[in-house]
């Protein structure tokens, strides 16, 4: 088997925090945790250098080191369940339900909050520059400078619970509930928008020609050029709230709520059947979504 030299995280019973380190050995090698914290975790993990950030239950923000020690922890204003992002710079940023955008030094000092006009369910995308763009219940789209200061903000007419993608001319484009998909340019014009069959939960995917994959709640995944324009859509069993991933390979993965995962080979695709190229085992989690994951 060949190692994996990464970190998984993912929350188990009564919201804790595991970590195993995936590496030569038996499947049921990669399920014994190196350690737990039970932090009442409700994010995603960010990590960087070992250590490993988390918002909690308890309005807090940790970051531990690799052997799970804590090394601060901040409190803000509500939860939150978005992925802290971290910046260049070891600066960390918090996505609440507060409506606020937080930033914090690598030592835990609050840098700035930026409140903004409804909660931030997805985590923020960063732009070359030290930039962020995020997208809110409210139904804005925003770009916040380095500093926390409002760059520009688009309506996108209802609420995102979207993680915006940015494309490398720095296109950034987010998914709404009104089931549209809209493409601003690095300045908040917009240049395109499409509209899927029913609203976009699922957080847009790029692959590294530029293309865009995203579910919608119609059971479909779709695949647009840069451009906006439809290449494909495949039935995907069930509405799809999870987000694309796309492999090194070239497959595009995705859960459903009918139980499966589907992965799709985008270089055979023009548009045609979704191909198998392998069958790979899911894990149900509460909301039905599938996990795809394969080891080789």
């Amino acid at each position: 088997m060949r190692t994996l030299r990464e970190w998984m995280f993912r929350p188990i019973c009564g919201f804790t925090l595991t970590l195993a380190l995936m590496g030569a050995g038996s499947a049921q090698d990669l399920n014994v945790p190196t350690w737990t914290a039970p932090l009442g975790v409700l994010s995603g993990a960010a990590s960087n250098d070992g250590q490993i950030t988390v918002l909690t239950s308890g309005r807090e923000l940790y970051r531990l080191d690799a052997a799970g020690q804590t090394l601060w922890k901040v409190a803000v204003g509500d939860i939150g369940r978005a992925f802290p992002l971290l910046r260049p710079d070891g600066s960390v940023l918090a996505a609440v339900y507060d409506d606020s955008l937080y930033a914090f030094d690598p030592a835990g000092q609050q840098l700035w909050k930026t409140r903004l006009d409804g909660d931030i369910f997805a985590s923020p995308a960063l732009l070359p520059d030290g930039s962020a763009v995020v997208s809110t219940a409210g139904g804005s789209l925003y770009r916040l400078g380095a500093a926390g200061e409002v760059l520009w903000r688009q309506r996108l007419g209802s609420p995102s619970y979207s993680s915006p993608a940015v494309g490398p001319d720095g296109q950034v484009v987010v998914g709404s509930q009104s089931g549209t998909v809209f493409a601003y340019g690095p300045d908040g014009t917009q240049r395109w928008r499409y509209k899927a069959g029913r609203s976009v939960f699922s957080s847009p995917a790029l692959d590294a020609s530029g293309n865009i994959y995203f579910g919608s709640a119609d059971g479909h995944l779709y695949s647009l050029t840069s451009a906006g324009e439809l290449r494909w859509k495949q039935p995907a069993g069930g509405f799809v709230n999870a987000s694309p991933i796309v492999t090194a390979a070239g497959q595009v993965v995705v859960g459903s709520f009918g139980g499966r995962c589907k992965p799709s080979d985008w270089t055979a695709l023009r548009p045609g059947p979704i191909r198998r190229a392998q069958r790979s085992p899911c894990q149900p989690l509460n909301s039905g979504t599938g996990i795809c994951w394969s080891a080789t």
